[in-house]
Formats: structure tokens, C-alpha cells, sequence
């Protein structure tokens, strides 16, 4: 597992930056990357994620792509704004 750089899970790739942002800062990033926030599908890639993020932060603490940023409480992720 590396920090910052990418690591490949299950026919995907995952990139786990150390930098502090926001929602939306983090989302411009994977789309400069081209790539996108995660849109977890089962509870595998919940646990292969969880423990990249304890890996590279030390806390639990993540942007993810749901959202509800067009409507309150109507969560969509970010692949569809």
C-alpha cells in the first residue's frame, strides 16, 4: 500500500493523497487526474479503502463521492452533477 501514489484493488485503481482538502477541492483533483471520487460498491472495497485510509492518514477521515449538494438530504454521487 503507498501513500500518494496509486494502488491496485480488485480491476481498479486508487490513489490516497495526504493533503488535507475539501469536498470540492478533492473532487477537482481526481478530475485533473482523470479519475474520480470513490463510489463504494460492496463491503469488500469498503474495507480495502478503510484500510488505505488508516494506512495513509492515521484516522478515519475521507471524501468519498456521495453528495447532496443539489438537494438537501438526496444523495447522488458525483459522476452524475
Amino acid at each position: 500500500m503507498q501513500c500518494n501514489d496509486w494502488n491496485e484493488w480488485n480491476g481498479s485503481e486508487y490513489k490516497f493523497t495526504s493533503t488535507r482538502q475539501n469536498w470540492e477541492e478533492s473532487r477537482q483533483l481526481c478530475e485533473s487526474d482523470n479519475s474520480h471520487l470513490v463510489k463504494i460498491e460492496n463491503k469488500e472495497e469498503n474495507e480495502f479503502v478503510r484500510k488505505m485510509v488508516w494506512h495513509c492518514h492515521k484516522h478515519n477521515e475521507a471524501w468519498i463521492g456521495l453528495n447532496d449538494r443539489i438537494t438537501e438530504a438526496t444523495i447522488i454521487h458525483a459522476r452524475t452533477i
